[in-house]
């Protein structure tokens, strides 16, 4: 049998939900459709998704997406017609598809192979299992993976499966999709779009993804950074803007979610801080999950840069817009391509220097995330560098990163948590 693969879909940037209802205005998740309701779990709360999806999809469920393989804001998956015929024309086994009404060029995937894993095995390797419901039966949440021999693996080549009960999360399972490199060497050859990888499961020691490793030519020169004052900033001239500093514009501030259809103010940019970058390499990603994998990773020239950031007010309630890190002599710089995606499910966006995600200090500086700056924003520290984070707009999601080019070099990257807003300027 050949090599066992892990299809991993890329991150959408536009949020579609299955079983949930959700208002793209108010930017969170408000319940789970009534129809649904009979496969929650009375004690957990967790429901059964693969039973409630085979019952059939909402009319008010669109797919909007370009790709073949499209992952939703559950996690799960939804594929194209142009998918569905090449499984079928290759009689590949372990799973069904249930028709959108809305969007019959679209399907979604349900896996009809769940393998049992070896639980012993798998915290051996460093997974790790939380809470299990004594009701379902299901787990609060689990974190990595397990390898092929965790698994009791089907015969066969052309076969699709998903490990049972692997991958748990507060509001369900995740749809893993695990199959074989003949599987994968077929979609390969048909152009099947919307994968990000085929993640080997051979050989795997470890249930957490292999570090990237950093050039220590990069890494070769350091530039110690100390916190530099807003107000010393502004004084010297370096920001074009900004009157005042970003924690004292969100202090305070209670985040009432806005109502149905109002319209936000776009502030001016305000300072954060300034930080160092050392390795030539900038991370942005969800602070919890520190690893190239799960955040953008852009190439920027070594030096100082300005971390800035404009916000969304509703009345009295304030919500960070959008993230800027640029050069701090790059003052007429202007966004360019999209280079990335990044998303976060703890509603707080971090940059960094990638060679401090390697740092094993970094895990101490997340200790009291929660307690800085009322949550809204502030600035970790490891030794001199400094970690800036924002509570990223409405809550979790995931959003597009942009070049920031001076004079058609790179500069800095502008992350969108409204990338549909368009509202004035204060």
């Amino acid at each position: 049998m050949s090599r066992i693969v892990w299809m991993v879909e890329k991150d959408q940037q536009n949020q579609l939900y299955l079983l949930e209802k959700y208002s793209t205005r108010l930017g969170k998740r408000v319940c789970l459709l009534p129809q649904y309701e009979e496969f929650r779990c009375p004690k957990c709360g967790k429901f059964d998704q693969i039973s409630a999806l085979r019952t059939g999809i909402s009319p008010t469920v669109k797919v909007k997406a370009r790709t073949d393989v499209v992952c939703t804001a559950e996690d799960w998956t939804v594929v194209s017609a142009r998918f569905r015929n090449i499984v079928e024309k290759h009689k590949i086994q372990g799973v069904e598809f249930v028709p959108i009404p809305s969007s019959p060029e679209f399907f979604v995937y349900i896996p009809t192979i769940l393998v049992p894993i070896d639980e012993k095995r798998c915290k051996a390797r460093g997974m790790e299992f939380e809470k299990k419901c004594k009701q379902c039966g299901r787990f609060l949440t689990t974190t990595g993976w397990p390898d092929r021999k965790s698994m009791q693996v089907p015969e066969g080549e052309l076969v699709m499966f998903t490990p049972n009960g692997a991958c748990e999360c507060p509001g369900g399972q995740v749809c893993m999709i695990y199959t074989t490199e003949t599987v994968q060497k077929i979609f390969e050859s048909n152009g099947i779009t919307g994968v990000d990888s085929y993640m080997s499961l051979e050989d795997d020691d470890s249930s957490q993804p292999p570090p990237t490793a950093v050039s220590p030519a990069r890494t070769k020169k350091v530039f110690p950074i100390k916190q530099v004052k807003e107000e010393q900033l502004v004084s010297e001239g370096l920001l074009p803007v900004a009157a005042e500093g970003l924690i004292a514009f969100l202090k305070g501030n209670r985040r009432k979610l806005p109502r149905e259809g109002e319209k936000g103010t776009l502030t001016s940019w305000m300072l954060l801080c300034k930080m160092g970058l050392a390795s030539g390499q900038l991370w942005a990603g969800d602070p919890m999950l520190p690893n190239d994998s799960d955040g953008c990773v852009a190439d920027l020239p070594v030096g100082h840069y300005l971390v800035e950031a404009r916000c969304m007010v509703y009345g009295t309630s304030k919500f960070v817009s959008q993230l800027r890190i640029r050069r701090e002599d790059a003052d007429k710089c202007e966004t360019s391509c999209e280079i990335g995606t990044v998303g976060t499910d703890s509603a707080q966006i971090a940059v960094c220097d990638v060679a401090l995600l390697r740092d094993k200090r970094y895990d101490e500086s997340l200790e009291n995330l929660d307690d800085k700056a009322d949550g809204l924003c502030g600035v970790l520290r490891i030794g001199e560098y400094l970690i800036p984070y924002v509570a990223s707009g409405f809550g979790d999601g995931t959003g597009p990163v942009f070049e920031l080019l001076q004079k058609k070099k790179p500069v800095g990257i502008m992350l969108d948590f409204f990338p549909e807003e368009e509202d004035s300027e204060e």
